[in-house]
This record gives structure tokens, sequence and C-alpha cells, in this order.
């Protein structure tokens, strides 16, 4: 078997109509409303997101998570808004709330409190989608830390009372598991469906070309680049006009956006660094910090421009942060990184990005950098100075970034955390 796989019970607030619930061959058919074929949110995930969750639950602390929806068949994900094939059909993907706020305040979180899981669940190495109309957090592929079995029956007893119950871990002999086949088009048929607009198509297309490397990549020919990229800039398009038109986020878009930074990222083209830098908040960092000093002007762009989206800042801090990791910038570019850094430490946007840039000034080791983050350690009115009032977010910003740092612990994220094992294993039921 690729990968263990965990069973997992969650609350799914609404149940959605899915008629191939009994058709699905994934689907474990006892636990089917046999009287109204409806979803009654049992499914498997991967037990990398299983751990991946577990690390978020222990950073959240009591009472820990909500977890609205793990698995979907297909039919069942495009009722949710989603691609119909994308994360949560291959049970790589959850949507959380807190629990405190969710349920025991029965209130939908504010945007700080949602950036606050979000940035939680980064630093854990998930990819996060926001947005929606109900204020929950998509995290998919998120790592193995290598916590499942160690803490496994410790997560059981804390998440008994949250909704949240692990029943049983299926271990290799309970489940067989086959690779999801790749879906059967050629270049051409992929191209056409690139400039389909059709973001299912989009994405089937994406996620092959972000893991077949016999049919992206480096190896992709001209014409499939030519239309990855385009796709990737439509979508980016899209976004940028939803956001202006101020509407809810959909799930189908989001995962699409995703699939195709990924699928772009990996080409491994320079020309591809103006629209990856414009994807910053689709977590293009990593490729993006692979180019290093050819990355370097669009990078810097995105994090000095006051209209970049807060999102985009705080990613572009951390690809600088990578670039000054991985030692691929020559003196003349530290100087524009620390140009960067110190206006982001004294006038941040938000908890976050002061977060991001301590780390980034942590990490570039000058005395006035580093004497910023002792006294952002030690001294709250420190943080409150630089517009971050709220309780939560100053206690964040001392825990999880200088603390952590002073303490020497790396910075979180870490590089390639969020790049996720690309095989996508589809469990069979069957077995002891």
């Amino acid at each position: 078997m690729a990968e263990e796989l965990a069973t997992v019970e969650a609350y799914r607030g609404p149940r959605r109509p899915c008629q191939d619930f009994f058709e699905d061959w994934w689907l474990i058919k006892q636990d089917a409303d046999t009287e109204n074929g409806l979803h009654d949110g049992y499914g498997y995930i991967e037990n990398a997101l299983y751990s991946g969750l577990d690390r978020l639950s222990h950073a959240v602390g009591f009472p820990y998570l909500h977890v609205t929806s793990g698995y979907r068949c297909p039919r069942g994900d495009l009722a949710a808004d989603g691609t119909g094939n994308g994360y949560h059909t291959y049970g790589r993907a959850a949507d959380v709330y807190e629990y405190q706020i969710r349920v025991i305040e029965n209130r939908y979180p504010t945007p700080e409190e949602f950036e606050l899981l979000e940035e939680l669940a980064q630093m854990e190495g998930a990819a996060t989608l926001g947005g929606y109309s109900d204020w929950h957090l998509h995290v998919s592929q998120m790592v193995d830390g290598g916590s499942a079995e160690k803490r496994r029956g410790e997560m059981n007893r804390k998440l008994m009372g949250s909704c949240v119950v692990a029943i049983m871990l299926m271990t290799p002999g309970a489940l067989a598991a086959q690779e999801r086949p790749l879906p059967g088009f050629d270049e051409s048929q992929a191209v056409r469906m690139l400039r389909s607009g059709d973001v299912s198509a989009i994405f089937s297309v994406a996620h092959r070309a972000a893991t077949d490397m016999t049919f992206g990549g480096p190896r992709a020919s001209l014409e499939l680049r030519a239309a990855l990229v385009g796709a990737l800039e439509q979508a980016a398009t899209n976004e940028a006009e939803r956001l202006q038109r101020g509407e809810f986020a959909t799930e189908a878009e989001g995962e699409t956006r995703l699939e195709l930074v990924d699928a772009v990222g990996r080409l491994g083209d320079p020309t591809t660094i103006p629209i990856l830098a414009d994807m910053l908040a689709d977590f293009s960092r990593d490729y993006l910090a692979d180019f290093g000093e050819l990355a370097l002007d669009d990078v810097l762009r995105v994090v000095q421009d006051p209209d970049s989206p807060d999102g985009a800042v705080k990613e572009g801090l951390t690809a600088l942060r990578f670039m000054v990791e991985d030692g691929s910038l020559g003196a003349a570019s530290l100087d524009r990184v620390r140009t960067a850094t110190k206006a982001h430490l004294e006038r941040p946007r938000t908890f976050a990005v002061l977060g991001r840039a301590a780390q980034l000034g942590f990490v570039l080791g000058d005395p006035e950098f580093v004497d910023v983050v002792r006294s952002l350690a030690e001294d709250p009115e420190a943080i409150v100075a630089r517009g971050i009032t709220s309780e939560r977010s100053i206690e964040f910003v001392r825990t999880h970034y200088v603390r952590a740092l002073l303490a020497g612990n790396p910075p979180k994220p870490l590089r390639e955390m969020r790049r996720y094992p690309r095989s996508f294993p589809r469990p069979e039921p069957g077995g002891a």
C-alpha cells in the first residue's frame, strides 16, 4: 500500500444530495443514508492530512478543531462548488473551523480570527483557500510530520467531544490502494481543455501536468506550456475581478489556481516568473525561490506594492527568506531585501506580515533586525506600536514568530514543506 489511510467521522452540516453515492466504489456503503442517498460525513482521508490536522489541532489548543468536510465523492464535490475531481475526492483536503468559535459560540470567525487559523495551517505546511461565504478554511496537501502514530491515541481522546472523531487507522492489511489513473487525453485535447474555461477540465490537465513529468514539467511542449501559462493568467484575472466585485470565492476556482501554479512552476521556465509572482497568494513561493536572483525583481515588485493583497505580501516575504537561506543572492540584492524587510517591520499591514518580516530580518542576521525581534518578544507594546492591537494577534506574533526564532527553532513554513508527493492513491474498501 502506498500510504496509510485513516477513517474519520466529521460533522458535515446540511447534507447535500449525491446521486452517485451508491455507485462510487470508494464509499463505505454501510455509512450511507440508504433512504435519502445522502452523504453523512464519513470517508477516508490520507494519513498525511490526518497528521497535519493533528498538528494544527495542537497548535489551536483546546477545544481544538471543528471539521465540516473531508472526503467527497465526485458528484458530492460538485454539489459543494468543487471541481468534481479536486483534493476532497482524493481524501487530501478538509474544511475546518476553530471549534470554540463555530460550535460553542455559534458564529462565523472574523477576518482576523480566520487569518490566525490560516497562518497556523500554513506553518504546518498546508495549502489553504478562503474567501468563502461561511468563512471556513480549506486545507490541503499537508505533509506528514511523522507524529501520527505517536500521538494518534491522544488525538482520539482530545477530539471525542468536538465532532472530529478518529474512528480507526486503516493498516496496510485493511485496505488495498491503487493509483488513480491519469485522465485520458492527448496533448492537443489538453490544450483545448485549458482554453475551454471549464474549471473541472482545466484542473484535470493542470493536475496531470503537475504530476506526470513525461507530459508536463521541463519536457512539456511549447504549445502546452503556452496553454498552461494562458490558463493561469486567465485565472489570475478572474480572481482579481472577483475581489474587485467583492464576491465570495468558489472552491473549484481556488483549487484550480493552486494546481495551475504547481503545473506552471514545474515547467522551470524563467519566462513564467512574472505570472508566478502575481500568484504569490496561491503558494508559488517555492518555485520563485528556486529561480533566486532571476525572480528577485518580481518578488520585490509584489512585496513593495501597496496594492498587493496581504496574502501575496506575506508569501513574498517568505520567498525572499528562502532565497536568503539558499545563499542565492548577491550583496546588492541582499541590500534590496533589507530595505523591503525594514519597511514591513516598521509598518506591517497585518500580524502575519509582521511575523514573516521578523523571520526574514532574523535570517538576514543584521543586528538592527535581531534587536527588533527581541523587542517584539519582550515587549507587547512594541507590537501595539506597529498597529497590531488584538490580544490574540499580539500573542501569536510573540509565540509563533519571534520567541520561536530566539529559541533556535527554524522559521515556518519550512522550505518545500508544501511540496507534496504528487501521486494520488485511491483506497479500495476490503480486507480484514
